[in-house]
């Protein structure tokens, strides 16, 4: 089996198995470079999780502050830092299962691709349904 020709960041070769006649894996192959931007867009986009997630911290810094300060009950915004931890548990739930989302499209566009290259599954290949 042929092994990708490509360098990882490491400086260690890259050690993915690539199809006869391919010389990159996908992660290497200068001519995905565009395509690989792409994909890292929308990586960026799951959502405004980080956003999200920056205004929660913001939020409990601010707070620490007025209790240190005395300006705010610490009983409340013990409550508060608590419903905030909930809100960043469901954020990072939500981003997930987004992700799991895409990578499942991902998964089936890449398998609807090789069983058209291989004209259909189902000759040993392991895959059932």
């Amino acid at each position: 089996m042929a092994r990708c020709q490509g360098v990882k960041a490491n400086n260690a070769p890259c050690e993915r198995i690539v199809s006869e006649g391919v010389v990159y894996c996908f992660s290497h192959d200068p001519s995905k470079a565009e395509q690989r931007r792409a994909n890292a867009s929308k990586a960026g986009k799951v959502g405004g999780v980080n956003h999200e997630i920056r205004e929660v911290k913001g939020q409990l810094r601010e707070w620490m502050g007025a209790v240190a300060e005395g300006r705010k009950d610490r009983g409340n915004i013990s409550i508060a830092a608590q419903v905030a931890g909930v809100l960043v548990r469901y954020l990072e739930l939500e981003r997930r299962i987004k992700e799991t989302e895409q990578l499942e499209a991902r998964i089936e566009e890449l398998e609807a691709r090789y069983s058209q290259r291989q004209g259909g599954l189902g000759q040993g290949a392991g895959y059932g349904a």
